[in-house]
């Protein structure tokens, strides 16, 4: 079986392109030039820009740290066999490492740490644009940006009211509370929402889980708004004739890229979803910022899920090409911005191992959640097995399926739950209902792939590891000597000359 022994090189090639994260110093030019898909300005025109960018694109890979960066890219020069292959992310000129604790935690949640990347403010686990308490709320930089005229759309691979989305466009104690952040989104009237979460617009009648007669989707479409409830509506709408757009693609979060790659396509990818966005966006003559997040990076990490979790990096990075290409067009008007919340799972490119088995990565062809884990969630035993054997090729002996088991039911929700600040037992209570559906079973089984992919996983939850910030574009210098969640939208805010927080 063909094994990837250039890891070394990878590892070398991608440390030293983030190199300069801890003195905030820029890539040099040659690892910039890796990438042939990016345009770089002359040098004296990046120099002379002084004025504030026009369009502005936030990408937020939700869960996504170093080692996720490093995985898409060793995996890109495997399938092209270019081993100078460089991520577009990871060619930015400009990068460094920040951190991502909350305010009351050194492992944030999506929460806070969206809050701290919206606002500038730190909170605690679970509060949305708000101090700890929930008795004052901050100022993001898209509402900051929205009173100067600038469009504004929020875009993810999850429901569009989950947390990080949630911190752009709402505030609430409460993260969970999705329908009342929905209901913020009406308020607000954002000008492009996209993901999923169809659930928390629409109506038990309309098939979502609001109370019947409280459905949003007629004051969507009464306050102007284009509505996609599914992928053929959407290929059908023409957006650059559309003002303000809603689309809500799956109930709750977008079926998984590995998924769809290798079956049928049920709802837009994050890359296209984009492209409307720009199209929809660009007609503001003030201009645009766009948040954009690879939500299920972080799912997929939950559940330890190496082959999931490759494949959402792989579509966030395309994502984020339809902005380098957008920025291509108009160089010295877009600012664009990759990072992430924090860093899910504990990823690790190595597993007892100085070599990589991508080769045995690639026969992965589905989500270990959706057709593998289910079968634990319902109580079946040989229906899991089989699943392993069918998908993951792997023969479950029975002494690894008692150490499955147990594992699972030795979990410690409570104490994960203290940890995170959540002492409440009625919250207690529903999360111990949900133990098969907190990718607890992909994160105590994942050493049986680990020891032939040779990548494994250290937690189950996120972690404190420092996160990667790449930017490219007008003033992008200015954030090398960010080092902290919080420093990206106070820097965005003195460039655009607003006030947030």
């Amino acid at each position: 079986m063909k094994k990837i022994g250039s890891l070394f090189l990878s590892l070398l090639m991608v440390i030293s392109l983030l190199a300069g994260c801890a003195n905030g110093q820029t890539a040099s030019p040659s690892s910039v030039a890796a990438s042939s898909s990016m345009m770089q300005p002359d040098a004296q025109d990046e120099t002379a820009q002084t004025q504030a960018p026009k369009h502005i694109f936030y990408f937020i890979g939700d869960g996504m740290g170093l080692s996720h960066r490093q995985l898409a890219e060793v995996f890109a020069r495997y399938k092209t066999g270019d081993e100078n292959h460089v991520l577009t992310m990871n060619a930015m000129p400009v990068t460094t490492n920040i951190t991502t604790h909350n305010s009351n935690t050194l492992v944030t949640d999506s929460a806070a740490a969206g809050t701290a990347m919206a606002t500038g403010q730190k909170t605690q686990t679970g509060v949305i644009g708000m101090n700890e308490d929930g008795t004052e709320t901050y100022k993001s930089i898209s509402e900051a940006l929205r009173e100067k005229g600038m469009g504004i759309g929020l875009i993810t691979t999850v429901s569009i009211t989950h947390a990080t989305p949630a911190a752009f466009g709402a505030h609430t104690a409460n993260r969970n509370d999705e329908a009342a952040i929905a209901e913020q989104y009406l308020a607000n009237e954002w000008d492009f929402l996209a993901g999923g979460g169809f659930n928390y617009f629409a109506d038990t009648t309309e098939g979502g889980k609001r109370e019947e007669g409280d459905s949003l989707l007629d004051d969507f479409e009464n306050a102007g708004y284009t509505i996609d409830l599914d992928l053929e509506s959407f290929t059908q709408t023409d957006f650059s004739a559309v003002e303000k757009y809603l689309g809500l693609y799956e109930p709750k979060y977008l079926t998984e890229v590995i998924t769809q790659r290798n079956g049928t396509k049920v709802s837009p990818e994050l890359s296209e979803i984009v492209q409307a966005g720009i199209d929809v966006l660009g007609q503001n003559e003030e201009g645009f910022f766009m948040m954009v997040e690879g939500g299920y990076i972080d799912g997929a990490s939950h559940n330890n899920d190496t082959a999931a979790t490759l494949h959402e990096v792989l579509a966030f990075e395309e994502a984020v090409q339809v902005a380098v290409d957008f920025y291509n067009q108009y160089p010295e008007d877009t600012l664009i911005l990759v990072t992430a919340d924090h860093e899910t799972g504990g990823l690790s490119l190595g597993y007892n191992a100085y070599t990589l088995d991508l080769e045995r990565l690639d026969t992965i062809k589905v989500a270990y959640e959706r057709e593998i884990d289910v079968f634990l969630q319902a109580g079946d035993v040989d229906g899991y097995r089989a699943a392993m054997q069918q998908h993951y090729g792997i023969e479950v002996s029975d002494e690894d399926m008692e150490k499955i088991l147990t594992g699972i039911e030795n979990f410690d929700i409570t104490g994960l739950l203290a940890d995170a600040g959540f002492t409440d037992p009625a919250i207690v209570a529903e999360y111990e209902g949900m133990r098969h559906m907190l990718g607890i079973s992909g994160h105590i089984s994942s050493y049986l792939l680990a020891e032939e992919t040779r990548i494994g996983w250290g937690s189950q939850t996120h972690t404190s590891e420092p996160v990667p910030l790449t930017v490219l574009g007008v003033e992008g210098e200015r954030f090398a000597t960010c080092r902290d969640n919080t420093d990206i939208p106070k820097t965005l805010a003195e460039i655009m000359g607003v006030a947030i927080g």
